[in-house]
């Protein structure tokens, strides 16, 4: 057992998507059709919990990989031998069996292979959408939208790695409330459509039992992004995450949101000018704390978060946000999360409650991991207005609705995935103003394309 324990330490330090195809037939790179019987066990050792798959949690049964690959997979699951019954350990055996030539020669191939390997690692996300919004008095918005998200790490020593994004579009000084998406069309040169450019660089490193995270990097607050769109918005500062067990942990942010920014409207109009709701909102600093749990079947957490302007010494908001969610069974879950906001509003143009309330119920597959694999999801929205920021408000297509009202949202989502890394969505959303006029409430439709690379 210690034996096997030392290959699957060995393997650790390998990228296990990695790999060059050769002819050999009986080279450790060479190519295994999916239809070859390791797969069949392979996947049943995944689905016991031997296997995570790959550094994604995700093993792709859907294409061939090389014999080093499976060989690395065979190693995981030796580790983790004890947890297998009587059917999983011969499903074991046979693969040891199989694969033990790669298995006694892993220790030369992973150092061939680390000293190949490029330290820079990129991935990334495209999303294209159509949306129509249509008002109570009939008025409609009807456009195509895109974003592109690249994704850099690299290693820099054993506990320390650096990070980067690189995006089409998103909040910027000029603009802050500028959303993420480019509408088809848009010179580059255009408010909403900012020229491509890097807007996250961090450096993560271990230090005692936090992972500490230092430079520009996104600002996640709570489970379901109500208090800030963690995809959109950046802060300057340190973020803290210790693992106190498998189950909790506690996570801390501090540093700088924002500083002398402007926010404009749809007609590119300043609203942040004295007076208005966003005038307050120039110069902000954050601070967090929140605890997480988390075991197989349920999630929840607690999480306390201050806005404050630097400039005048001024409470914009005093979150405290609790978030629960719970697999019912393999294909159903529920979550919900309330926030509440103890600061008094900072502009009379504030007229509603301190208090957001969402739920959501999700039918079908909780992961669409393969082809074909789908789900439908109901989600609900009771959102006060002095509860949350619009601009920061992340659930879309609520965000940056209103300029200080209270809204209702009732929203209905299918998803379904073309394979494991390309999917595909449609959405009705029907949302109520419940302070101003009726045309401040709105229908909203899409249909999205995702990819992930």
């Amino acid at each position: 057992m210690k034996k096997k324990l030392a290959v699957a330490l060995a393997l650790m330090f390998v990228t296990t998507t990695a790999g060059t195809v050769f002819a050999a037939e009986n080279n450790p790179f060479s190519s295994i059709p999916t239809n070859h019987w390791a797969y069949q066990s392979v996947n049943k050792l995944v689905k016991a919990g031997l296997i995570d798959g790959y550094g994604d949690g995700d093993f792709r049964g859907d294409k061939p990989i090389t014999r080093y690959e499976m060989a690395s997979l065979v190693a995981k699951a030796m580790s983790n031998e004890e947890k297998a019954d009587a059917g999983l350990k011969s499903e074991l055996t046979k693969l040891e069996s199989e694969f033990s030539g790669e298995l006694q020669n892993l220790g030369v191939r992973v150092t061939t292979l680390e000293k190949n390997q490029p330290n820079f690692k990129m991935n990334g996300t495209f999303d294209t959408r159509y949306t129509a919004k249509k008002t109570e008095d009939g008025a409609s918005d009807v456009k195509g939208e895109y974003r592109l998200r690249l994704n850099g790490e690299a290693k820099v020593d054993s506990k320390t790695s650096f990070g980067v994004r690189l995006v089409n579009n998103a909040p910027n000084g000029s603009n802050f409330s500028n959303n993420t998406w480019t509408t088809f069309g848009k010179p580059d040169n255009d408010q909403d459509s900012s020229t491509f450019r890097i807007d996250r660089a961090f450096l993560t490193t271990k230090l005692g039992i936090s992972d500490l995270t230092v430079g520009r990097q996104a600002l996640k607050l709570d489970a379901n992004d109500l208090l800030m769109d963690s995809g959109a918005y950046s802060f300057d500062g340190v973020k803290s995450a210790v693992k106190l067990n498998k189950k909790v942990t506690v996570t801390s942010n501090y540093g700088r949101l924002a500083s002398g920014v402007t926010f404009l409207n749809s007609k590119k109009v300043d609203i942040s000018a004295a007076g208005a709701y966003y005038e307050n909102y120039k110069n902000i600093d954050v601070t967090s704390l929140g605890i997480n749990y988390a075991d197989k079947n349920f999630n929840g957490g607690i999480t306390y978060a201050q806005l404050k302007n630097y400039s005048s010494d001024l409470d914009l908001k005093k979150w405290v946000a609790v978030n629960a969610g719970y697999l019912v069974n393999p294909k159903l879950s529920v979550a919900a999360e309330y926030v509440t906001n103890s600061a008094d509003p900072v502009s009379t143009v504030v007229t509603g409650g301190d208090n957001a309330w969402y739920a959501k119920v999700l039918y079908g597959d909780q992961a669409l991991k393969k082809e074909g694999q789908q789900n439908v999801a109901l989600k609900y929205y009771d959102v006060g207005a002095n509860s949350i920021v619009p601009a920061f408000f992340g659930p879309d297509p609520l965000t940056r609705n209103g300029n200080g009202h209270d809204f209702k949202g009732l929203g209905l989502d299918y998803n379904y995935a073309f394979s494991p890394t390309f999917g595909g969505e449609l959405n009705y959303y029907k949302i109520d103003d419940k302070v101003t006029s009726t045309n401040s409430s709105y229908h909203y439709y899409r249909a999205a394309l995702h990819v992930k690379f």
